[in-house]
């Protein structure tokens, strides 16, 4: 749940760092598309993983009852949130 304007901020903060640039579309002059540099690359693939060592694997090795039950509990945690 982003704003336009916050999307914008953070892509001039990265294209600032020569993380990604910014190219118009072929099609559509309007549109705008961003692409990590070989710089951001570099970086993405040093980064460790967003949820920590583990994570998939241990998710995977849920059953499936007991992702169902994980899920739903998202569902109404996120529902609270708003």
């Amino acid at each position: 749940d982003l704003s336009p304007p916050t999307v914008t901020g953070i892509l001039d903060k990265l294209e600032a760092k020569g993380l990604i640039e910014r190219y118009r579309s072929a099609k559509d002059r309007r549109i705008v598309h961003a692409r990590l540099t070989p710089a951001g690359a570099g970086l993405l693939d040093g980064a460790p993983p967003p949820m920590g060592e583990g994570f998939a694997e241990g998710l995977a090795r849920l059953t499936a009852a007991e992702r169902c039950a994980l899920l739903a509990g998202l569902r109404r945690l996120a529902a609270l949130a708003g």
